[in-house]
């Protein structure tokens, strides 16, 4: 006997996990990725420059602090237009594939899904959403981080 109850395959419309999933991405995106645009310029920066500026700063506060007095606030969010636009495909897939793998999984007499069916399932579908969005998305995201000119200044091009 398990240890833990067994899950029911439950019958969701497509539309509702898209739309939880991507809400849920939303908020994410926002909250993090200013976080992610300052680790990003960190693994960006040249040393041999940093060797050169020795007011260049070097803790991860720092450099969210430099991002933002030498181009504004809205330069934390470089990026960000390509992962929301990656979202809704990401969190549709993320969530649909889960589901469906489930009723893959789910026993053909009760419809109940064991723990390792879950398991299985959420793996299922955390490769098929990186394959599918995140890889791709992520090459976009970080190109577009990786520049240094300022949205405040619209004289400041690259």
């Amino acid at each position: 006997m398990s240890a833990t109850k067994p899950q029911t395959a439950k019958k969701t419309s497509l539309s509702t996990h898209l739309l939880a999933g991507g809400a849920a991405g939303l908020a994410e995106a926002m909250c993090c990725h200013p976080l992610d645009t300052i680790k990003v310029r960190m693994q960006l920066k040249n040393s041999r420059r940093a060797a050169l500026d020795p007011s260049a700063p070097k803790s991860f506060l720092g450099v969210g602090q430099r991002i933002v007095n030498r181009e504004g606030v809205r330069a934390l969010y470089k990026g960000l237009g390509a992962v929301v636009s990656g979202i809704v495909p990401k969190m549709a897939i993320r969530f649909s594939s889960f589901e469906y793998y489930k009723t893959l999984l789910a026993n053909k007499d009760t419809g109940l899904v064991s723990t390792s069916g879950v398991f299985l399932a959420g793996l299922g579908s955390g490769v098929t959403e990186a394959v599918a969005v995140v890889t791709p998305m992520d090459v976009v995201k970080i190109r577009l981080q990786a520049q240094r000119h300022s949205t405040v200044d619209p004289l400041d091009v690259p």
